[in-house]
Formats: structure tokens, C-alpha cells, sequence
């Protein structure tokens, strides 16, 4: 899905998902907004959740509205959901602000 002209995005990517030994992983990052992002300006309601995919420790490049790009602001929680053999998944990371001062691209790892 596109998102509509006025609302600013990034793109989230990742190079080195990797488990403690260095393997590569597969899975997912599972970000949702802290609320619907809604752009009156743009006559746009945003609800639900964005998906990035995992596939050999490389993330499919993901844009996401960033955090500041609507008013009210919001942030996100990122879920992980990677497949790493004997270990239980990490708490989500709540509260997580993705500002466009970040650039127009960001590593998952710097917002993890």
C-alpha cells in the first residue's frame, strides 16, 4: 500500500539480523503505531500494523510514516518475531519515536 502524498515516511531496513553465533535469521518486525495515525490535511486515517520480512538476516526494506509527520505525534512498538532455535522472543519495544531527522532510511538496529 502506498501512503498518501503529505505524510512523511522512512524506510526501515537490515542488513546483519543475526542470531548470538552469527547465523542469519528469519522472521519478522512487527511495527504499530501508539494510535491511528490520522492526517486531516490528506483526508487520511492510517490503523493497523506494517510488517517487515526477514529472510537470511536481510530485512525487505519497510516505509513507515515517521513519528513526527502527523500531529499529534506518535510512536511505535516493535514486535520481533524471528525464528531463533532454544530461545524465547524479546519483549516488545514500546514507545519507540521514528522522527525524520533520521534520514530517509534507518538500520532496525538503530531503533531496537
Amino acid at each position: 500500500m502506498s501512503l498518501p502524498a503529505g505524510i512523511t515516511t522512512i524506510t526501515v531496513t537490515g542488513q546483519h539480523v543475526l542470531d548470538m553465533g552469527g547465523e542469519p535469521l528469519n522472521g519478522f518486525f512487527v511495527f504499530t503505531p501508539s494510535g491511528p495515525v490520522s492526517d486531516p490535511a490528506a483526508a487520511t486515517l492510517l490503523e493497523g500494523s506494517a510488517t517487515g520480512e526477514v529472510i537470511a538476516g536481510v530485512m525487505t526494506p519497510l516505509v513507515i510514516p515517521t513519528t513526527d509527520s502527523v500531529s499529534p505525534a506518535f510512536t511505535y512498538t516493535i514486535t520481533t518475531r524471528l525464528a531463533v532455535p532454544d530461545a524465547t522472543a524479546p519483549p516488545p519495544v514500546t514507545g519507540v519515536p521514528i522522527p525524520a531527522s533520521l534520514g530517509a532510511t534507518v538500520d532496525i538496529s538503530t531503533l531496537l
